[in-house]
Order: C-alpha cells, then structure tokens, then sequence
C-alpha cells in the first residue's frame, strides 16, 4: 500500500503545480519501491 499512497502524494504535487524536480523525485520514490518490492520477490522466490 505504500505505492498508492506515493501516488496518492505525486497527484497531489501535480494538482498543487510543483516544480518539475518535485515531480521527478516523486517518481523517484515510486521507482524506488517498486524496485524494491520487486526485489522482496526475487529474495523470497526459490532459486
């Protein structure tokens, strides 16, 4: 759930008109968490 509610905060800069860098580290947080969830499933996966 932590995605939606970064998303929930990057709707909430564009709403608000943020700067571009805001907006680019938003999308870096969500990148972020996506790549560590996915991660967390590759770790958890049997090999």
């Amino acid at each position: 759930m932590v995605l939606s509610k970064l998303l929930e905060k990057l709707f909430d800069l564009h709403n608000h008109k943020a700067s571009s860098f805001n907006g680019l580290f938003v999308f870096g947080l969500v990148a972020l968490s996506v790549d560590i969830t996915h991660i967390a499933h590759v770790v958890q996966s049997p090999i």
